[in-house]
This record gives C-alpha cells, structure tokens and sequence, in this order.
C-alpha cells in the first residue's frame, strides 16, 4: 500500500516536471528557463534531451537546451564539451537572457560562437522578432550558418563575418586555439603559441556600420575575449539610439590597459552596473568592485539604463 501511493506520488510528480517543461512534440520548454528557482529541473529535463551525432570531418550534431540542433567542432574540448555531454552553457546567462526577451524583439550576439546563445534568442524573439549574429573566426562561423539554417532561423537571421573594432576599415589577425575556439584580436601578426593555435586575417568593422540607423536592439549579448571597450566605442549611435537596450557583456579587467575607464564609461553611457550572479539572479556592483576583483574572468556584467 505504501510502495503504491510513493508510485503514485512520484508518478504525478514526473507528469507535472513533464508538462512544466515538456512541449507536445517532446522538446524543452524555453519559457522554464525564466524561473532560476527551477533549475534542477530544467537542467535535468535538458540533459534528458541531450544527443549528439558525429558526422565526420571533426563535426558533431548535438542536441542543445532540449530542443535545437548545433554543429560543433569536436576537437574543441571546452564549449563543445557541455554541448554534446550535457547541452547547456552558462546557465545563469541563459536564464538571464530568456527573462529579457520577449516575442518581437530585435536580438544581437556579438561573439556568437557556435550559436548556443544565438538560437536561444532568435527563438525567444520568435517569427516577427530578428538576429543580429556577429562572428569573427570562419570556422566557428560556418558551422553557425549551418546552424541558423537547420533550425530554420536564416529568413530572421543576419550572420556577418567580421570582428567588432572601433574603426570599419582595415582588417585584424585572429589567433584561435582548435581545442577552445576561443580567439584573440591583433594588429599585427602574433607569435603562435602551440600546435592548436590558428591564425586568421578577418575584417574589422563597428556595430555602428553593422546595425543600420534607426534599428531598435532590445537585447545584445557580447562575448569577445578582451574587445569589449573597441566594441564599445565603435557602438556610439546603436547605445544613443537605443534607450532601452539590455546588454549582457562578459567583461575582464585584465584585458583592459584601464579597466577602470572602461567601466567608467559605462556608468557615464547612463547604464548601471551590475552582476549576473551564478544563481541566476542579478545585483548591483561598482567600478571599483570590477577592478579589484583578483578572478581575470568577471563573468557577464547586466546592463540597463537607470
């Protein structure tokens, strides 16, 4: 009788975690993703759902956030890894992200990667929504093409090939590692440091010249290694033009010659500082906090207008 009702009990409990985060056609319900309290729940329903399928060529088809079909490059054994073993990334930012946006909006990754974030945001911003995806490395960019396409986001999407300076002409040299995918911009030609280190001339251009004027962005989210401040002064129109904007930047003060400055400007572009934390929830900080910080990765810095 016991066992019987625990059955029930646990029963009812799998149908309510299934309808709660479970589509009609088995796939991971994005708006979950909107309460942190959840997220066991939604990490196992995710991880549930995770896939992969070699293709050949060094390329892996993996299932991620319990729904899209992403290429990654398997000799990548950072990024990629989550992906195909447990189909999630950053999970603090993703919940962060999927609060923000809303159907209609227009969306840009800046430093999409594979498109882990670029897919979770052309799909919250949904049909009538549209994607900005801004990638500097062409391996990484290729299989992000691919990716827009199979999950059927290329008719809202604009992908370009370039990295995000403060000036629109010239071009850069990107070092890439194989085994991370993770790139640093130079001006002249470094020195490579290891057997998986790559190095690539790209484009350089602004976000001013990327986004045309008179374009809302609702929502951008930046991940480039150290560029952030180019970025930023190569982005004065899109931040005056957008009032309302919401960025997530992933920030390092010792990637900066004054980091201090950096923030500074920040505060004095009219946007408050302020933290995601890794519990998903977001607090306030300040410049001196950000410059002292001895971990060189900060994480995702939340920005909004006061």
């Amino acid at each position: 009788m016991i066992r019987s009702l625990f059955r029930q009990k646990a029963t009812a409990a799998m149908a309510h975690i299934a309808e709660t985060t479970i589509d009609q056609r088995g796939l991971f319900r994005l708006q979950a993703l909107k309460d942190s309290a959840n997220r066991d729940r939604n990490l196992a329903a995710i991880l549930a759902l995770c896939h992969n399928a070699y293709l050949g060529d060094h390329r892996s088809l993996c299932r991620i956030l319990g729904r899209f079909e992403i290429l990654v490059d398997t000799r990548d054994d950072a990024l990629a890894t989550h992906l195909l073993s447990r189909g999630i990334w950053e999970m603090h930012v993703t919940e962060c992200l999927a609060r923000a946006i809303s159907p209609g909006m227009t969306v840009v990754d800046v430093g999409a990667n594979y498109g882990y974030f670029a897919v979770l945001m052309a799909a919250l911003a949904g049909p009538k929504g549209r994607l900005i995806a801004i990638e500097a490395n062409p391996a990484a960019a290729d299989l992000l093409q691919v990716t827009l396409k199979r999950n059927g986001f290329m008719g809202r999407s604009k992908l370009h090939r370039v990295a995000v300076a403060d000036k629109d002409q010239g071009t850069a040299w990107l070092r890439y590692a194989a085994d991370t995918m993770n790139g640093n911009i130079h001006d002249k030609a470094p020195k490579l440091k290891s057997e998986q280190d790559r190095l690539v001339e790209v484009p350089l251009a602004t976000l001013d010249s990327l986004i045309a004027p008179g374009t809302r962005v609702d929502v951008m989210k930046v991940d480039i290694e150290g560029a952030e401040r180019a970025m930023w002064q190569g982005a004065r129109r899109v931040l005056a033009e957008n009032p309302k904007i919401a960025i997530a930047l992933e920030v390092d003060n010792k990637r900066y010659a004054d980091a201090a400055a950096f923030f500074e400007q920040i505060e004095a572009d009219g946007f408050k500082l302020q933290m995601i934390e890794k519990n998903g929830e977001v607090r306030s900080c300040n410049v001196k906090e950000l410059v002292e910080m001895k971990n060189p990765s900060l994480g995702m810095l939340w920005l909004k207008r006061q």
